[in-house]
């Protein structure tokens, strides 16, 4: 089997007085699949280890500000909710393969200026 993802995000960011900088995407999502796997019938799948297109869509937003020897980050990207395989759907992928969301926190310290 082979599954494959791209995922273009369309982002825009600023940096607010305050210190804070933001930032948000719109995350289209393109994927391909395409396997050899027999059925559970013992049959080869519908799509004959061709490959089916699939596109989906997510998001994800982010944050950072920086103090004098500390930075923190956060960032959250949502599910990216994904199509069904036409061709594999019937026999071999029952359900979509929705690519999962993720939450990261960061946090950095400077000890000094130069490092």
């Amino acid at each position: 089997s082979a599954y494959e993802v791209a995922k273009l995000p369309v982002a825009y960011g600023l940096q607010l007085s305050n210190g804070w900088s933001v930032g948000g995407a719109i995350v289209p999502a393109f994927t391909r699949f395409k396997t050899d796997s027999i059925t559970l019938r013992l049959l080869t799948a519908k799509g004959n280890n061709g490959w089916d297109l699939g596109v989906g869509l997510g998001f994800n937003f982010g944050v950072q500000k920086d103090w004098e020897r500390f930075s923190l980050g956060a960032d959250y990207t949502s599910r990216t909710w994904m199509d069904d395989y036409d061709l594999y759907e019937a026999d071999v992928v029952k359900w979509n393969l929705d690519l999962p969301q993720k939450l990261q926190v960061g946090l950095a310290w400077r000890p000094r200026d130069r490092i």
